[in-house]
């Protein structure tokens, strides 16, 4: 009985040990999984804002009139910048108003 006792224990130990081992090489690709799918979330909200910026410019360009658009986003040839605001819709960037030019 003494040496299946011995036998069962010692299982357990190389048990507990590969697993705990898995666990802990596995710790680190986990996370950098995690950081990369933070890392395109991000980039993916800040194109679909550039391209919200661009139809709106575009909408506006037919009409004749002013946009506001990020201060992350180019102002594009023929506008000028007629006001600057903050606000939260942008991050930490400025949000401009801008207006085509004749």
């Amino acid at each position: 009985m003494g040496s299946l006792r011995r036998l069962l224990s010692r299982w357990v130990v190389v048990a507990a040990l590969l697993l705990g081992g898995t666990a802990l090489a596995g710790a680190p690709a986990a996370q950098a999984a995690q950081a990369e799918q933070t890392v395109r979330a991000g980039q993916a909200v800040r194109a679909e804002q550039a391209v919200r910026a661009e139809q709106a410019v575009q909408a506006t360009q037919q009409d004749g009139g002013t946009t506001t658009i990020c201060g992350y986003t180019p102002v594009p040839s023929g506008w000028v910048i007629i006001s600057q605001q903050s606000g939260s819709q942008c991050g930490v960037y400025a949000i401009y108003t801008i207006q085509k030019t004749a």
